[in-house]
Order: structure tokens, then C-alpha cells, then sequence
């Protein structure tokens, strides 16, 4: 099977590939974009990732910026949250029996190059299925569908499916925890609630003297860097890094703190956290909620979570339940994987009516 997968414009100065993502880190729908498409190579399919990337192979998959495609037919298109890509494949006579749009968040682009495209909903009259990153999700999109895509002729339900997003165990082979007491990491955009942690810094200290918190985020974040940190105590602003330097990041923490208003439709760092063995404390925005379970500790306010610290520190009998917790937790991140994952999407190939030897 031969497969075209578009990145949009993701990536930074069109430097989108598996490589930059090896040496500086990226967000998670890039990270998902190289997973699958790297699961989909070892199962023996050829795969090409376009958008503003670099012209490369990786692991067997062949990257290709939009600007160098040739014509080509593939048996499957799929697109990532730029709904562009159909007009850029198109425009290359790039031809498929089937289009994926896979979209990763409750929204996506509708613009071309850095304008609004016209009439942009045409384009889902070529998209055979919407894909979201979770059933969570997905049934989002269904509600949503008119609205979104202006349909109003089709069955939703097998239109839209959930297919959850996944970790590589093979990037946590070497992973080896050393926590320090007390430390807290951040690892999102900081738009996302930061401000409440460091809003709330001086009441954190007051009941964990020893904490300190890493500030973790992706590429697109840097601008928080500009921010005067030196005030509190104990905060470090790390900013992107790679996969690697981020595992020792989360090997260190014994907690992730995490309140958001933000509509979490997966949640990776939610799953890298379980996978590292951190305490998870949060409101459970979105889609966490069906990952974290009893893995963690939901709260409501930022009262309930100095109090869940509290508890943490002083009552040993809940310190112990949350510590045995950890180990379930872990076992769960570990059968989300991206070699079991991908059977999903095969799955989904086949049920479009796609067929190869």
C-alpha cells in the first residue's frame, strides 16, 4: 500500500522532519504524523510525509516538501488539521482512491499558504473519512459536523471515527527515573494554564518548601521565554527540547500539575506522564480524564490541589495508595502504543474498501 501523509505547515522554517524532531522536539501532531507513519513502513507499506519539510528519508519514510512532489498515485491521502491539503495534492495531480482528513484538535485551518482559502468547504466533498485522536473527540466532531464541515447529507457516524494517539515504547527503552522530591514539571504550551501555577507559586512553597518547577514547552511557546522568572523561587524556564532531554525532564519529576480550561482532545503529555511514573494531578480537561482515570488525583480548584500536596507529604497511608497507583498507570501508557495503534488505522483503510497483497 502506498501512502501520502500531509503535515500542512506544520514544523518550524519549514524544517519539519523526523530529524529536527530527534535534535529540538516538536508538538504532538508532528509527533503522531512521524509515528504513524514509521508504524506503517515496518508493516511493510511505502509511506511519504509532505508539507513544509525537509527533502530527506528517515527510518524508511521519504520526506518531501510540498514544493518538490511529483505526480504520483497513492492508495491512500491523509492530512493533518490543514484542510489545504487537499489543494496542495491536487495542484501536484497527486491523485488517491481515498482522503483522510485527521484532524488533532476541535478545529482546524482552512487557509492556503497563509490565506483564507475561498469557498474552502468544498474540499470535504473529496474527504471520504474525518478521523479525530480520540472517541472523545470524535464525538465532538459529530455534534459539530454542521457547523464544521456543512454537512448535512451524510451519516455522521461512519463518516467521523476515534482513533486514539499513541507512544513509542522503542523511545523509552533506556528510560530510567531518578525523582527529585518535589519537583514539579510543566509540559504543554504555557497558554494552557501555566499562569495558575505561577500565580499561585508563593501558596505551592508554603506547603512544599522543596518544590521547583521545570517549565517544559513546544517550539511554538518560546515567546513565554521573554518573561521574568527570577522572582520565584525554584522556577526554571527549559523551553523545547528533544525527546531525549524531555524523558530525563519527566525522569526527575514526581509531579505534573495540570489545570486547564483548554479542550484537550488527547492529551500525549497525559500518557508520557503515566509512562514516566509522575504523580498526575488535574481537572481533567477534555480527553484527559478517559486517560488519566484513577491514575491521578482530579481537582476542581487550586485549593484542592495544595491539598492534595498536603496529603501527599503528611498522610502516609494516601501517599502510599498513590505511589502503587503509579505502577498501573505505567502498564496502561505501555499497551498505548504505536505498533498496536496502527492496526487501527489499517483496520480503518480496509473498511474504506482500500485492499493490497
Amino acid at each position: 500500500m502506498n501512502v501520502i501523509i500531509s503535515a500542512g505547515y506544520q514544523g518550524q522554517n519549514n524544517h519539519f522532519s523526523q530529524r529536527t524532531w530527534l535534535e529540538y522536539g516538536m508538538g504532538g501532531t508532528e509527533f503522531c504524523i512521524i509515528k504513524l507513519s514509521e508504524a506503517l513502513q515496518r508493516l511493510g507499506h511505502e509511506v511519504t510525509v509532505t508539507g513544509y519539510t525537509l527533502n530527506e528519508e528517515c527510518n524508511g519514510v521519504k520526506y518531501i516538501h510540498y514544493d518538490q512532489l511529483a505526480q504520483a498515485d497513492y492508495d491512500i491521502a491523509i492530512g493533518a488539521n490543514y484542510l489545504s491539503f487537499v489543494k496542495e495534492l491536487r495542484d501536484k495531480k497527486i491523485t488517491a482512491t481515498k482522503w483522510i482528513f485527521w484532524m488533532h484538535n476541535d478545529e482546524y485551518y482552512n487557509w492556503f499558504r497563509g490565506e483564507t482559502m475561498d469557498n474552502w468547504k468544498q474540499y470535504f466533498n473529496d474527504i471520504d473519512c474525518i478521523v479525530g485522536v480520540s472517541q472523545f473527540h470524535a464525538n465532538i466532531l459529530r455534534e459539530k459536523a454542521v457547523e464544521l464541515f456543512g454537512y448535512v447529507n451524510r451519516d455522521v457516524n461512519p463518516y467521523i471515527r476515534g482513533i486514539d494517539n499513541a507512544l513509542d515504547n522503542t523511545d523509552w527503552l533506556d528510560y530510567k527515573h531518578n525523582k527529585i522530591k518535589g519537583k514539579i514539571i510543566w509540559s504543554s504550551s504555557p497558554d494552557r494554564g501555566l499562569k495558575l501555577l505561577l500565580d499561585n507559586w508563593d501558596r505551592i512553597k508554603a506547603v512544599m518548601p522543596y518544590a521547583t518547577l521545570d517549565v517544559c514547552s513546544p517550539p511554538y511557546a518560546e515567546y513565554w521565554e521573554d518573561r521574568d522568572y527570577s522572582k520565584l523561587d525554584g522556577v526554571t524556564w527549559v523551553g523545547s527540547l528533544n525527546h531525549y532531554d524531555l524523558r530525563n525532564r519527566i525522569g526527575q519529576a514526581e509531579y505534573w500539575i495540570y489545570s486547564s480550561e483548554y479542550l484537550e482532545t488527547y492529551c500525549i503529555t497525559a500518557l508520557e506522564m503515566l509512562r514516566g511514573k509522575v504523580k498526575i494531578i488535574t481537572n481533567g480537561t477534555g480527553n484527559i480524564q478517559n486517560i488519566v482515570g484513577d491514575y491521578g488525583v482530579e481537582t476542581e480548584t487550586m485549593n484542592d490541589i495544595l491539598t492534595t500536596l498536603h496529603l501527599d507529604q503528611t498522610d502516609k497511608a494516601f501517599a502510599y495508595k498513590w505511589q502503587s497507583r503509579l505502577d498501573l498507570g505505567q502498564q496502561y501508557a505501555i499497551r498505548q502504543d504505536w505498533d498496536l495503534r496502527v492496526h487501527e488505522w489499517i483496520g480503518l483503510f480496509k473498511n474504506l474498501g482500500i485492499t493490497w497483497e
